[in-house]
């Protein structure tokens, strides 16, 4: 991959515009100044409370768990930070010291990868500390103000815990450095923090876990240009630098439950980059996840009965609540691994900055572990072409009723996704109930879809010649938030596209920026093994008794009376939510795409009953 040029000069160049955004924002939107001299836990809260939102939210702390998993990935929260030759590093946590182990490791980019328990020869900040008076405080957060202020020299900040320019120099080039957050104690998952409002003092009386158990209240990670040559600023913030693959937090408990505050909710905003270069805003909106784990990537879950293909659509986790896991079949990418294009197994990244990453950033840079991707230029999606349909006895235009079917066929580039969704009832509509949506990922120069004779209600298409029409679209962009165990979702996602390559005039396509899609259906027919699909308070009947869903089979409350928004649907009032513990052991798929322009099959079809014994 080419990597953008990079020199001081030019990201001085990229600071200055930065900050004239930033001081813009400022001055028309925001009638209260943000602090912009850190990236960390203050950032999970400057936006909601400086616009004077009516609930600012509560404190998502983050968590450094000994053994602890959802859906098999680790309760551990790593944060990174990208940095130049002559840039120094400053870290911060309000656990430093606390406990049996409160510290931060660090890994510079050509450390191996890390490990738990980590290595003897690890890298802590604990063991940074110079002697002298200041020594237990050293990169000790101790305070909201000092979270707030930001690491020393700012006015009221914390003294940080220091990667030194020499350090980041010795290097030899820009790279990714890596930090685990380790709690005071990570073995002690018994309790749950408090739940705080996120404009509180949590520094208070009252509060000992937070400085003996498995989370950390507040947390920092700066990048600083310390070097006065060659057009350096001296000592200025880097700002679009920091973030993570994805953040194990805890609210401390559900909205009302157990003496938690009726109001609990995370209203943070998140920036999420993809791979492809597109950049997505993420409003959490107040959802009440109690502990949960939050990224995204570009695919959701896959099938592993369908080649490894993602299905687009929620799925219920099985297990008790301590050890729930996905179901065998269906696998997800752990975002703690490291990315395989060519399976598709990619996690996007995390910042924490509203205004995205720094583009003065490369492509791509060292990282612990090998090489990774890092601000990619976002390109438009290919368009697919040379459509034609197949049955699959080989009948150009006629597809067997299920279990035959047939075969939509297209050429694009390998390694995209697409759709195709089918005018099933030949209405000219594609957004029935019973229109049926292929997805998956090119094969080669020649694409085949295959389509099983099914409808969108998993029912046999009527046998005769149908007028039905099908829409082939591929996609770049694609962002997946697959929430595991967020019980509540009152208000719904708002997710909008912030940054693309550039709209194109096409009456036919909604590239409206708001835009989600999701798929919380129960389509179990009791003739077909269960599918894992989720199991409504309303719906019958309830998955089969082998399967070990504990306690309960068929719960909750969804905000839209058809569960499904295939066809997409804005998000910019709010959209897909849920309630009455829906979303609790299971993983709810929200994601969002850039479609190319749409090519049509238009045809008569005649779908044929399939002959027994055929």
């Amino acid at each position: 991959m080419l990597h953008r040029a990079y020199s001081r000069a030019t990201s001085t160049m990229a600071r200055v515009v930065r900050l004239t955004l930033l001081l813009t924002l400022l001055a028309t939107a925001i009638p209260a100044a943000i602090p912009a001299q850190a990236e960390g836990s203050r950032d999970l809260q400057a936006d909601r409370i400086s616009l004077g939102a009516p609930n600012v939210g509560y404190r998502p702390f983050i968590e450094w768990n000994d053994g602890s998993f959802s859906a098999g990935i680790p309760r551990q929260t790593t944060i990174k930070a990208y940095a130049e030759p002559g840039e120094t590093i400053y870290i911060g946590s309000s656990s430093m010291g606390y406990g049996l182990q409160g510290d931060v490791i660090i890994r510079a980019p050509n450390d191996p990868p890390g490990t738990w328990p980590p290595p003897a020869n690890a890298k802590r900040c604990t063991l940074r500390a110079p002697a002298g008076p200041n020594q237990a405080l050293y990169g000790r957060i101790v305070n909201r103000t000092q979270e707030l202020a930001g690491p020393l020299p700012e006015t009221g900040g914390f003294i940080p815990c220091v990667v030194s320019a020499a350090e980041a120099t010795a290097i030899g080039t820009g790279g990714i450095w890596e930090f685990d957050f380790i709690s005071p104690n990570p073995a002690d998952i018994g309790k749950n923090p408090q739940p705080i409002r996120m404009d509180q003092e949590w520094a208070i009386a009252g509060r000992p876990n937070d400085f003996s158990s498995h989370w950390t209240n507040a947390w920092d990670v700066s990048v600083r240009d310390t070097d006065t040559t060659n057009g350096g600023l001296g000592d200025v913030e880097v700002r679009g630098r920091v973030f993570a693959n994805y953040l194990a937090l805890n609210m401390g408990g559900n909205a009302g439950i157990d003496a938690a505050p009726a109001d609990v909710g995370l209203n943070t905003d998140f920036y999420i980059l993809t791979r492809d270069g597109y950049g997505y805003e993420v409003d959490m909106n107040g959802l009440d996840p109690f502990g949960f784990i939050f990224f995204g990537n570009a695919e959701g879950i896959y099938s592993e009965a369908q080649q490894g293909r993602p299905i687009y659509r929620s799925i219920q986790l099985i297990g008790d609540n301590s050890t729930q896991q996905l179901p065998p079949g269906y696998r997800l990418h752990n975002p703690r691994l490291p990315d395989n294009p060519a399976t598709g197994d990619i996690t996007h990244k995390i910042f924490f900055d509203l205004l995205g990453p720094d583009r003065a950033m490369p492509a791509e840079a060292p990282a612990p572990g090998g090489n990774t991707w890092l601000d990619p230029d976002p390109v438009l999606p290919p368009v697919p072409s040379n459509p034609t349909f197949v049955g699959q006895e080989g009948t150009p235009g006629q597809a067997g009723t299920n279990p035959l079917g047939g075969y939509f066929e297209f050429d694009a580039p390998a390694g995209v996704t697409y759709n195709v969704i089918i005018d099933t009832n030949g209405n000219g509509s594609f957004t029935d109930p019973t229109d049926r949506t292929i997805y998956g990922r090119t094969d080669g120069t020649r694409t085949r879809a295959f389509w099983d004779g099914l409808d969108g209600a998993q029912l046999p298409v009527t046998a005769g010649t149908v007028p039905f029409s099908a829409v082939i679209k591929l996609f770049v962009g694609e962002v997946h938030f697959p929430f595991i165990d967020a019980e509540n979702h009152p208000s719904g996602h708002r997710l909008r596209r912030v940054r693309d390559a550039g709209l194109r005039d096409n009456p036919e396509v909604n590239r409206d920026p708001w835009l989600i899609y999701y798929d919380d259906a129960y389509t179990y027919p009791t003739t077909r093994p269960y599918d894992y699909s989720l199991c409504s308070a309303t719906d019958s009947p309830p998955p089969p008794p082998n399967i070990v869903i504990d306690p309960l089979r068929c719960y909750g409350a969804h905000g839209d009376p058809d569960r499904k928004a295939t066809d997409g649907t804005t998000s910019q009032p709010g959209a897909h939510s849920w309630t009455a513990t829906f979303g609790d052991r299971r993983m709810l798929d929200t994601w969002t795409y850039y479609p190319s322009d749409p090519i049509r099959i238009n045809d008569h079809r005649e779908c044929a009953a399939a002959r027994r014994g055929l």
